[in-house]
């Protein structure tokens, strides 16, 4: 769709590097759009073939098919969580809550859930990017970047059609059944097959399982009360019990681990960290190091964003001899970690940044992500004279940006 907005913007400009096929799509497309998108209109331009190439080929160039609208419908459902009927009836129609500039899209519009019934089936929708940016231009696991993807891929057929829907396709229709642009019906995921990575095709897809799903693996409602999703959704699935007791079992081995480990972290105050200068030997032999080691911990070079590492090949997370790829959030509770007075700032920051993430999630969500790391840093400034009480130094936006990426996953090996 891109390189055709491209190809018929140099064709406007009269561009005489076109290539043949690229002037037949473009002279179509300015032929529908000048004569409008009626089916009786489709099928005369699907009628007349140009040169080289059948006409009703070239619509299938110009337009996105069922099939693939199909398809971004059913993605829109795992990384919504909504109903088909309410993700076919979205428009295009919407706002962005961002700057638009450096904010990743927080896309805003109206919605319809049918089930409610005439007076409760309208509603806002938010739909919020990841917290770690794509990598490339499109992002497909995120509410508002495919919604985004949608928006741009069906501009141009929506605009023939006069349509505010944001789900729209080119339907071929050959035989009696006259072409037609249409806007994705809630039937149209019955006849759709899906095909996993590795070639398998899906006889049926069930978009209410996708539903489900999404509801159970981030175990909040989506356009349901709490108690909705707890006694209709999760509590009727036996599937997903060894999943929570799981989760249950994890966090009590976590809180178990972080009890056995709370205090292994070993800390220098600022007399030491001077002392270390004049006299390495004794500072270098409490932290359980060389005086190697210590020269490059004062100097910044072993740091772990809130922490620094005094022997990362032979991590508790992984094998003896190789470097440690363990998450930086387990520095906190690693017994080759050490702290200095210079990391001070950057653990109460980090310690605020969780706090601040509290309300946008669920209690659950939340004690898996950062109730271990929430205890360790309050242990941790408090052995060192830095609680809640007590002014730290104020990180700089570098350091700040760090520490988000740090929360979000974006540090993490993938």
């Amino acid at each position: 769709m891109r390189k055709l907005e491209v190809e018929f913007e140099r064709w406007k400009q009269d561009d005489s590097n076109l290539d043949f096929e690229a002037q037949q799509r473009c002279m179509l497309l300015d032929r529908i759009m000048r004569g409008g998108a009626e089916a009786q209109q489709l099928r005369a331009f699907r009628e007349s073939p140009p040169q080289r190439k059948e006409s009703a080929a070239l619509l299938s160039e110009l337009f996105p098919s069922h099939s693939e609208i199909a398809a971004l419908a059913v993605l829109l459902i795992c990384v919504s969580g909504q109903n088909l009927s309410t993700v076919c009836g979205l428009t295009a129609d919407h706002f962005r809550a961002d700057d638009q500039e450096t904010e990743e899209p927080l896309i805003m519009t109206r919605a319809s859930k049918p089930r409610r019934g005439r007076h409760g089936a309208e509603m806002d929708l938010a739909m919020a990017p990841n917290r770690v940016p794509a990598l490339g231009r499109d992002d497909y696991s995120s509410a508002a970047g495919v919604y985004r993807v949608a928006h741009e891929l069906c501009a141009r057929v929506r605009e023939i059609a006069k349509t505010s829907s944001l789900l729209v396709f080119y339907s071929s229709n050959v035989g009696s059944g006259a072409p037609e642009i249409r806007e994705l019906p809630t039937t149209a995921i019955a006849n759709w097959r899906g095909r996993l990575p590795d070639g398998t095709v899906l006889s049926r897809v069930n978009t209410r399982r996708l539903r489900l799903t999404h509801i159970q693996r981030h175990q909040r409602p989506v356009a349901h009360s709490v108690t909705t999703a707890a006694k209709e959704y999760l509590s009727k699935d036996a599937e997903a019990l060894p999943g929570y007791q799981k989760v249950v079992g994890d966090v009590l081995n976590t809180e178990v681990n972080r009890i056995q480990t709370g205090h292994s972290i070993l800390t220098l105050t600022d007399e030491e960290v001077t002392e270390a200068s004049r006299n390495p030997a004794p500072i270098a032999e409490k932290l359980g190091t060389t005086e190697e080691q210590l020269h490059f911990l004062l100097q910044g070079r072993l740091d772990t964003v809130a922490t620094a590492c005094v022997d990362h090949t032979n991590s508790p997370y992984g094998n003896a001899g190789s470097p440690c790829s363990a998450s930086f959030l387990l520095c906190l509770g690693c017994p080759n970690a050490r702290s200095e007075p210079r990391h001070l700032p950057i653990q109460a920051a980090m310690l605020a940044s969780i706090k601040r993430r509290r309300p946008e999630m669920t209690d659950e969500e939340w004690a898996g992500r950062f109730s271990t790391a929430h205890h360790q840093l309050n242990d941790l400034l408090n052995r060192q004279g830095a609680g809640q009480s007590a002014a730290t130094p104020a990180v700089s936006s570098q350091e700040q940006e760090l520490i988000d990426l740090v929360l979000d996953g974006g540090l993490e090996l993938r």
